[in-house]
This record gives structure tokens, C-alpha cells and sequence, in this order.
């Protein structure tokens, strides 16, 4: 290990009593010199605990988890943990009992737990540009942590179990976790899991995961029953989630708000080819769910699935849970393309709750195919689907896409699921409560198209 700090702190004056005071005093002072930069090949050189705001720890080579990181930064002066290129780390990075922590760079693998653990009172912890992989978990936020945490870019890929998951902690309003930027693919069971509060998931490519188990989706939130505070007041947006497995269940969704998971806002995102619903509400009761575009979801190879739609609205008839109620669906575009499945689907319970369904486009490529089920009722007569749901009428107009057949690039992010210009969509939508500015690919917004994207990019 090689350690530098500012030359302040390491002289040790002989001469005049001023000189020694005025060297102290510059050490005190908030500033880059008087941070200490470790250079290390083992993790038992840095006195973790002891770690100061502003101090860099840089690691070399190939070392052995778990690395257990502490200390304490400040908002303007982090704790930057980064990497040397080609450093790995084989086992756990571990961040506890710690404050304004930048993880930057680093590679973690072949942990038997997660790569990344959260807990212990760690916040306002910052993991970005980094990768998770081959690893029980990707990055794992539980066990006592806080809030206010930032993971951003990372590569999370080929884990055991959930990509990024989020395990029983809630954040609090205005010190929202975000979740970012991030490539989350081929893990064995979530991509995202939320099993929390006021979490902020943007602008993520989510995709290939559930390989281990039934019941996944790519982007999940979840409460284990009714009691549990949990699921609720998150935001998903901008994300891209498909290819999503489950051949043997009711999942591989590309976005499940769970049952009990109430109070969420999910627009502008894409969900494509998923084995599942494209964005299921189930048992969920209160969300927004607007400007969406969903295509081509609900593959169902093992043809196990219940409620065969793009979108999904249901609730567990066999316990008579009856939760989903309160939710609006606006300005979506759905379009099916399995034969004999539906673009839209509202079970009995949900039906008799819906507060607004308006301004959505719902499309089938097969003629023959039905449209919508409610409540028992099926059929493609979107005069009659007005009848029978409460909100601003919906259409079914066949959406002028660039070219739905491109391979998704996931480094331009474009899939040929954007709108042509001069789409007669931009003007069938109704006015949202959505924030939003741009749309997914990021144009700017004069008005809320329907649908993911706005025409004439």
C-alpha cells in the first residue's frame, strides 16, 4: 500500500513553533490536499472506519471479498472507492455504518452473497459504472440501510437471484433511492425487485431475466401481504424492459406492480417481446399508468399464463383479495400480436374499481383476434369498450412505428418502436398528470403523445 496526504500532516517541523501551527491549520481545511489517496492490492491496508471526507481509495489487481467499507464523507467531499482497469474483486463489497460513499468503477464477481450489499445504516451511497455478475445477487439494498442512495450505469448481469433488489427498506420523501441508467440482464430471478418506498427507477435496459425460477419479471415491485409497508410511492420511467422469462407461471412480465403495491406513478416506458404482460397491476390499487408503449408482450411459450394481454388489470380471484381499485390507464399504446390474446385485459374485481381508463391506443395485428376482455365481456367494437369503462374514450388506430422489426440497439437505445412523423396518435391522447417533459427517446414534448414516444423525431 502507498498512502498520500497532505504534506501538511506527515511534516514534523524542527524549527520555529509557527511553522508547526500553521502546517496544522492548513490540514484542517477542507481541502483536495488533505485528503489521503490509498493505493492498495489488499483490502486489510485501508483502515476502512477511518476514512475522512474527501479521502480515495484506489484498488489494484485481483483481490479477495469481502471488503467491508466504512467512513464517513460529506455531501461535497465523498469517500470515492474506484479501481485500477482490470482490477477484480471476488466477493462481497460490503458498505455499512457509512455516509457519502462513491463507489466508481469497480468489477465484483463470485460473491455467495451480493456483489454490492447496502445495510446497516449505510446512506447517501453512490455505486455507479461499475459491474455486478456471476454473484447470488447483483446489488442488494436491505438489513438497516437508508435512503438516499444512487446507483447509476452499472452492468448488473448473470447472478443466481435478482439483479437489484431492494429488500424491505423504504426511503423517505425528498431523499429518494434512484436506480439509473443501469444494464440489468440475464439475472435468475428479478431485474429490479422494489420491496420498498419512494424509489426513483429510470432510464434502466432491463431484459432476459427469470431464467431460475417462475414467477420473475424485469421490473418487480413487491409487499409480502397487506400489512407490509411496502411497493408504494415509487416512480418507474423511461425504462426498456423485455425479453423476460417465466414458461411455466403467471410472470415474465416487463413491468408487475405486485399485490399491495399502491400509490405508483409508471410512464414512458417500452416493454416488448416479454413472455409476459407487457405492465401487469396486480392486486395493486391507486397507480398511474400513462404514455406507455407496450408490443408484441404476453409470448406465454409454455402457455401457462392466465390472463393473456399486453396490459393486465387483475386480481386473486381465488382468495377473493379484490385490491386492485383507484388505478388509471392513459395514453398507452398497446399493441398485440399472439393470436387469440388480448391488448387489454380487466378481470371482475377490477372492473367494479376502475377509476379512468382514456386515450389509449389498443391495436391487434390479427383481425380476427379480440381486442380487449372486461369482466367477462370480449370483443374488438371500441365503441362498445367505451360503453363499458369509465374515462375519456379510447381507439384502436393502427400506430405508424419506424420499423417494428429492428433488433433493439441498447447502446442507441432505439428499437424501431418510435412513431413516425405525422402519426395521427399524437393528437388521440387526453391531458395527464405526468411530469414528464420528453419522451423516452428524449424529445421534447409540446403536448403528451400516446405511447412511449412523440412523432417526428
Amino acid at each position: 500500500m502507498t498512502r498520500d496526504r497532505c504534506p501538511g500532516a506527515a511534516a514534523r517541523p524542527s524549527g520555529l513553533l509557527m511553522v508547526l501551527l500553521a502546517a496544522l491549520l492548513l490540514c484542517r481545511l477542507p481541502c483536495a490536499a488533505c485528503a489521503a489517496v490509498y493505493e492498495v492490492w489488499s483490502p486489510g491496508d485501508v483502515p476502512w472506519s477511518q476514512l475522512a471526507p474527501g479521502d480515495r481509495v484506489v484498488l489494484h489487481g485481483t483481490l479477495a471479498g469481502p471488503i467491508v467499507i466504512r467512513g464517513r464523507g460529506s455531501p461535497d467531499r465523498p469517500i470515492v472507492v474506484s479501481a485500477a482497469p482490470g482490477s477484480v474483486v471476488k466477493g462481497a463489497v460490503v458498505i455499512e455504518d457509512a455516509r457519502h460513499i462513491v463507489v466508481d468503477g469497480l468489477t465484483v464477481r463470485d460473491s455467495p452473497q451480493a456483489a454490492f450489499i447496502l445495510r446497516d445504516g449505510a446512506e447517501a451511497i453512490t455505486i455507479r459504472n461499475s459491474q455486478a455478475s456471476a454473484s447470488a445477487i447483483g446489488i442488494w439494498i436491505g438489513a438497516g440501510a437508508g435512503g438516499d442512495h444512487r446507483i447509476l450505469d452499472n452492468v448488473v448481469h448473470d447472478n443466481q437471484g435478482d439483479g437489484i433488489a431492494i429488500d424491505v427498506i423504504n426511503a423517505s420523501p425528498g431523499q429518494e433511492t434512484v436506480i439509473a441508467g443501469n444494464q440489468v440482464f440475464r439475472n435468475g430471478i428479478h431485474g429490479v425487485e422494489i420491496n420498498g418506498n419512494h424509489y426513483i427507477v429510470e432510464h434502466n435496459i432491463v431484459h432476459d431475466n427469470g431464467f431460475a425460477t417462475s414467477g420473475a419479471s424485469g421490473i418487480h415491485t413487491y409487499a409480502k401481504d397487506a400489512t407490509e409497508d411496502a411497493g408504494k410511492h415509487n416512480i418507474i420511467r423511461y425504462n426498456i424492459s423485455y425479453g423476460n422469462i417465466d414458461r411455466s407461471a403467471q410472470d415474465g412480465n416487463g413491468i408487475q406492480l405486485d399485490q399491495w403495491c399502491d400509490d405508483n406513478q409508471v410512464y414512458f416506458n417500452l416493454a416488448f417481446d416479454n413472455d409476459g404482460a407487457g405492465i401487469v397491476l396486480f392486486d395493486a390499487a391507486n397507480n398511474v399508468i400513462e404514455n406507455n408503449t407496450l408490443y408484441g408482450n404476453m409470448r406465454d411459450p409454455g402457455r401457462s399464463h392466465a390472463y393473456k394481454a399486453d396490459l393486465v388489470v387483475a386480481s386473486n380471484y381465488t382468495k377473493n383479495v379484490d385490491h386492485a381499485f383507484g388505478n388509471v390507464l392513459r395514453n398507452n399504446l398497446v399493441q398485440a400480436l399472439q393470436a387469440g390474446h388480448y391488448a387489454i385485459y380487466v378481470d371482475s374485481f377490477s372492473s367494479r374499481h376502475m377509476k379512468a381508463i382514456g386515450g389509449n391506443d389498443f391495436v391487434h395485428a390479427d383481425e380476427g383476434s379480440p381486442l380487449f376482455f372486461w369482466a367477462g365481456q370480449r370483443g374488438r367494437d371500441m365503441a362498445y369498450w367505451n360503453t363499458l369503462k369509465p374515462g375519456a374514450p379510447d381507439v384502436s388506430i393502427v400506430p405508424r412505428f419506424l420499423d417494428p422489426g429492428r433488433p433493439f440497439d441498447p447502446v442507441t437505445r432505439r428499437s424501431g418502436l418510435e412513431l413516425q412523423a405525422g402519426s395521427p396518435l399524437a393528437a388521440a391522447g387526453v391531458a395527464g398528470s405526468s411530469p414528464a417533459v420528453t419522451d423516452l427517446a428524449g424529445a421534447r414534448l409540446n403536448q403528451l403523445p400516446v405511447g412511449a414516444f412523440g412523432p417526428g423525431r
